[in-house]
């Protein structure tokens, strides 16, 4: 919870069983405007997924075409708020 941070949001995925339990302060969640939310993981696709990667035939790198490094930060948030970029990714 602490990770999130104000504003943050926090995804629930591949728990092992239905018994498992996560344990949450929503005094946190509420005061902090903490976003909760659960998603449906198909853990016989991982397998898959991961081979695809490998195999080089998703070209990833045209997903985010737009990336730059913090120095280049107001550069890359000039080029976020125009209609060419979709997203922008900044590295340290």
């Amino acid at each position: 919870m602490q990770v999130a941070g104000r504003g943050g949001r926090i995804v629930l995925f591949a728990l092992s069983s239905n018994s498992q339990k996560v344990e949450l302060n929503p005094s946190q969640v509420l005061f902090n405007e903490i976003t909760v939310r659960g998603s449906c993981n198909n853990s016989h696709t991982h397998g898959r997924a991961i081979d695809l990667l490998l195999s080089k035939q998703l070209h990833l790198d045209r997903l985010m075409p737009h990336r730059f490094k913090l120095k280049q930060a107001v550069q890359a948030f000039a080029c976020a708020g125009t209609s060419e970029a979709l997203k922008v990714v900044i590295e340290p």
